[in-house]
């Protein structure tokens, strides 16, 4: 029966979390969106990165540091409960797409977490100094540091979420969440032409659409917890 499977406990658990996710991706947005001062590159600006006053430079670490409980880690007990919670509809789809949600959250959490502790030493390295070599290498390293995640487990992350959403929004289909399902299908789109854009070096298109999921992926998750929180009342 294409329904949601209310037998599956944690469902409250799950709303819950995916609802929570929304205000802390939201504040993650804020530590990094005051460190950048809206400069879309800023990651790349290896100088001027390290030579932020101690504010802002602490708002880039901990804006870092939040981003897995904003974007990423946190999704993990959301995912695995809609896994069990659609798994009856389509085996193949709610598997594969579950697995690669997992793997989002994992490309997304490494990345994240070793840009923070780069940065902190680094920053530390370039502000205890004037010799010009030690600042340059620092730049450097922070340069291939932040370059490899972006072009490496960041770029990846855009594919495994696009299998991700586009996966689960067939399955809300199923059960007859089409707004929901559409929501999801939007994001799966946005996040598999950013992946192709973003590879083929299209990147003011591909920013575009990134700042589209970091605005709106939240915003969808926690209305997936709404669902889920009022699941019972609609069965």
């Amino acid at each position: 029966m294409n329904t949601l499977n209310l037998g599956v406990p944690g469902r409250r658990t799950a709303a819950w979390i995916a609802i929570v996710s929304l205000p802390l991706a939201f504040l993650t947005q804020l530590f990094l969106a005051t460190a950048s001062k809206g400069n879309s590159d800023f990651l790349y600006q290896s100088h001027d990165l390290l030579e932020l006053a101690a504010p802002d430079a602490d708002a880039l670490y901990w804006g870092l540091w939040l981003d897995p409980f904003g974007f990423y880690l946190i999704y993990i007990p959301v995912i695995i409960y809609t896994w069990k919670a659609l798994r009856h509809i389509d085996e193949s789809i709610a598997d594969i797409s579950s697995a690669f949600g997992i793997g989002y959250c994992l490309l997304g959490t490494f990345g994240a977490l070793t840009q923070a502790g780069s940065y902190e030493a680094l920053h530390a390295l370039y502000s205890s100094t004037d010799a010009t070599e030690i600042r340059e290498a620092a730049a450097a390293a922070w340069s291939a540091t932040a370059g490899g995640q972006v072009r490496g487990l960041w770029l990846m992350e855009a594919f495994f979420a696009a299998v991700w959403l586009l996966g689960v929004s067939r399955l809300l289909f199923a059960i007859e969440r089409s707004a929901l399902g559409v929501g999801a299908a939007v994001l799966g789109f946005c996040w598999l032409v950013h992946w192709v854009l973003a590879s083929a070096d299209v990147i003011a298109i591909s920013n575009l659409l990134m700042a589209a999921v970091v605005m709106l992926g939240p915003v969808w998750t926690a209305w997936l917890g709404v669902v889920l929180l009022r699941a019972d009342r609609t069965a």
